[in-house]
């Protein structure tokens, strides 16, 4: 990859690593995201990344499909346009976090914190958040349906018919 620094080269060979024999990639990009590393559209499709630290993280456009995320740390991360297709986030930190037009289809949200996050334009289809914390968050534009499983007592936003 050109341009990539070298911390960025550490997290793509630990990629390819894991992609080959199941190594943990958490250290890696626990290491590029504590050096500023912009981790933007890498493919961490199914990786298991429960309890990573990754606050911050610059991965807007990233490829999280089916990811496992169990308790992480992603508060204040940059997820524009990242595809979380039936990713696990069980109890992980998205305070403040920036998911504008992420797709978050099928993901389980169960008592995520999401208080201050960026929900704009997001698609909430099928997704489960029971116990999820949603205040202060931005959901305006965010696509759900009837499959959508919200917070008790919370009020979905209201969706505009095309």
């Amino acid at each position: 990859m050109t341009g990539a620094g070298p911390t960025r080269a550490r997290v793509d060979h630990a990629l390819a690593e894991w992609r080959r024999a199941g190594d943990d990639l958490r250290v890696a990009l626990e290491s590029a995201v504590a050096d500023g590393e912009p981790l933007a559209g890498l493919d961490l499709s199914g990786t298991l990344l429960q309890g990573a630290r990754l606050a911050g993280a610059q991965l807007a456009g990233a490829v999280l499909d089916g990811a496992f995320l169990q308790d992480a740390d992603l508060h204040g991360a940059d997820l524009r346009g990242a595809q979380l297709h039936a990713t696990f986030l069980w109890g992980a930190d998205l305070h403040d976090a920036d998911l504008t037009g992420a797709v978050l289809h099928g993901a389980n949200l169960h008592a995520v914190d999401a208080s201050g996050a960026r929900l704009h334009d997001a698609d909430l289809t099928e997704a489960m958040a029971f116990k999820a914390d949603f205040r202060g968050a931005d959901l305006r534009g965010a696509r759900h349906d009837s499959l959508t499983h919200w917070p008790e007592g919370f009020t979905p936003p209201t969706q505009e018919n095309p």
